[in-house]
This record gives C-alpha cells, structure tokens and sequence, in this order.
C-alpha cells in the first residue's frame, strides 16, 4: 500500500509522525499531524489555520485553472472571453455536485481520473498540441520566401 505511493518529503514526516497503519487508513492525514503540533502550550491548535491556508491556495488554484479555461476557451473558439465565464462557471458549479459524498470522491479520483483523465491531460493533449504547433511553424517557415 505505502510501495504505491511515491514518498515525498511531506508524506515522509506523516508516516514518522502518525506511523506507517494510521497514515495508510487516514482521510486527511496532513491535517491529522497538525492537529498533533502543540509548542509550549502557546502555539495549539494549528489546525484552524491550516485548514485557513488549505482552502486559500484551493482557491487560487481554483481562480487560476478557470482562468486558464476561460482564456484558452476564447483563443480556440475566437470567441471573447467574457462570453465564456459563465458557461464555464456553471459547469463547474454542476460538476462540484457529481460525488453523493467524499468516499465515492476518492474513489472517482483514484479509478476514473488516474486511469482515464490524468493520461489524456498530461501526456495526449499536451503531444497533440506540441504536434499542432510544429506543423504551423512548418507551415510558417515555408510560406515565407
């Protein structure tokens, strides 16, 4: 179970700080070793915090991936990216509610997007794309004389 994930620095410090069973078998195991920081009774509860920070950057995140589909959206189709913020914005809206509950969330991001979507997004696209522009500088290179 531990052998399939890839151990970076941060999932290191969770299994040495909540062990190799309870960081296996835990939701949220990064918000579980906060929880635990407790520095001369003055710095406790550091989960609110840090609860703070991890929705902010999601929402950074969140900005900039809309914005990203928004702008790129408007320089497939031509079409001004004003006219796609809201269509993009409801699909997102309608997508947020596609898992009944967290469980079945987990198990469409592990399955279905690690299987299907990541693939396509990381590696197809991007060859598609880099393919795409190799031909129209070709073509570029040699309409001029």
């Amino acid at each position: 179970m531990l052998t399939a994930i890839p151990l970076t620095f941060i999932n290191q410090l969770i299994i040495f700080v909540l062990g190799p069973k309870l960081a296996v078998y835990s939701t949220l195991p990064l918000l579980e070793t906060v929880q635990l920081i407790d520095l001369a009774e003055v710095l406790e509860r550091m989960d609110a915090l840090f609860t703070l920070l991890l929705f902010l950057g999601l929402g950074i995140k969140l900005a900039l991936f809309f914005y990203g589909a928004v702008i790129g959206l408007e320089r497939i189709t031509g079409v001004g990216y004003k006219k796609w913020v809201l269509p993009v914005a409801i699909l997102i809206y309608g997508a947020s509610f596609l898992s009944p509950n967290f469980t079945r969330h987990i198990m469409i991001g592990r399955g279905v997007t690690l299987n299907y979507s990541s693939p396509f997004f990381q590696i197809l696209l991007p060859l598609l794309l880099f393919t795409v522009m190799l031909i129209r500088k070709r073509k570029k290179a040699t309409k001029q004389p």
